[in-house]
């Protein structure tokens, strides 16, 4: 069988990445649409400058929302120890089925690593939650499949 914890830890380590490189994009698009706000000028028209600040301004406060929920997806990974391997699913376990490998994680989605395909997926998902407390053995039903759990570290 496939050594599941050094899998586990490649995909750790890839959703880490994924999670900073977006919180760094979303801190540079909150700069950008401040930088955007505090440099339109005061036209002659008056409304054309209050439009622009106001989409820089919507711009910014969308930036803010969702970095907080990177922020939230950020502390939920880092919260995650890659080397601890369990048999009852949750956060962090990473569970092979008959239809597919999950990584009980965040909602990254689709992972493609040399071992295979892998589905980063939250807890609290449809499948997340269907398989979190259970065990390798079990099944769960979900869209009218069967998914057998046949590992879980």
């Amino acid at each position: 069988m496939q050594d599941l914890r050094a899998i586990k830890l490649e995909l750790h380590q890839y959703c880490l990445k994924q999670i900073n490189e977006s919180l760094s994009a979303l801190r540079q698009s909150m700069e950008d649409a401040q930088e955007a706000a505090n440099s339109e000028e005061k036209s002659s028209a008056g409304d054309k400058y209050e439009t622009g600040r106001a989409m820089a301004q919507l711009e910014h406060e969308k930036a803010a929302s969702q970095l907080g929920e990177t922020e939230k997806m950020a502390r939920v990974v880092e919260l995650i120890d890659p080397e601890k391997s369990t048999t009852e699913i949750k956060v962090g376990s990473l569970v092979v089925t008959d239809k597919g490998k999950f990584y009980i994680s965040i909602p990254i989605g689709k992972i493609q690593l040399e071992s295979g395909l892998y589905f980063a997926v939250s807890s609290v998902s449809p499948i997340g939650d269907l398989l979190r407390g259970k065990k390798a053995g079990e099944s769960i039903k979900l869209n009218g499949n069967t998914f057998k759990i046949l590992e879980v570290a």
